[in-house]
């Protein structure tokens, strides 16, 4: 079947020309692909690399195990790390370090004896490696609320992950007033860093008009 372009009216041809060209960048516009802040910690040479390997290693591993890094860092790290839309796997290794600090066997992995770091670097982790299946890091990320609970960086994280179901639910009002309600909140302590900040509201903005 040949489609003649020619008897097409010019504003439906461009209409549909739009939604082609879009198509290929659905997967991506996302809240959890498209708020990139990593940036602006790009003063850390660990963040450098993650950019640029795209998958962790120890030495990265040693920077998120840092009790000595904010978790501002630590997420930003994560951030730079990046994501696929056919999955990576960065948790994994991420997991085995753990079952190394405390010592556990292959297959076990106690969440409450984690820190909230910890668990915020582990939620975070998980989103990125699968985030068109997100919801499997809310619990965890929740954790590392309930235990940091004044935690700009922990709450940041949160919201991203429950926007990106959100997304998938059709949800574009809620996307916005789930991260609105963290931009808002002057009681966080400010362990991640404004100009980071900034970059996530300009692109969750773009779901305010829905509200």
């Amino acid at each position: 079947m040949r489609i003649n372009f020619k008897l097409w009216k010019k504003p439906l041809a461009m209409a549909v020309l739009c939604i082609l060209l879009s198509w290929s960048h659905l997967l991506a516009d996302s809240p959890l692909t498209s708020t990139v802040f990593y940036e602006e910690y790009a003063g850390f040479p660990e963040i450098r690399k993650a950019r640029e390997l795209g998958l962790i290693n120890e030495e990265l591993i040693d920077f998120l195990m840092n009790p000595e890094m904010g978790n501002g860092s630590k997420v930003a790290l994560i951030n730079a790390l990046g994501w696929s839309t056919e999955g990576k796997a960065n948790t994994t290794p991420f997991v085995t370090r753990l079952r190394q600090k405390y010592g556990l066997q292959e297959g076990r992995l106690y969440l409450d004896g984690l820190t909230a770091s910890e668990l915020l670097c582990l939620g975070y982790l998980m989103a990125m490696d699968d985030y068109f299946n997100p919801s499997q890091a809310i619990p965890i990320l929740e954790m590392a609320r309930d235990k940091a609970p004044k935690s700009r960086a922990v709450h940041t994280v949160l919201a991203l992950v429950l926007s990106q179901v959100l997304l998938d639910q059709k949800d574009w009002c809620g996307i916005w007033l789930t991260c609105s309600e963290v931009f808002a909140n002057e009681d966080l302590e400010e362990d991640f860093k404004p100009e980071a900040t900034s970059k996530i509201r300009a692109y969750v903005e773009l779901y305010r008009e829905s509200c």
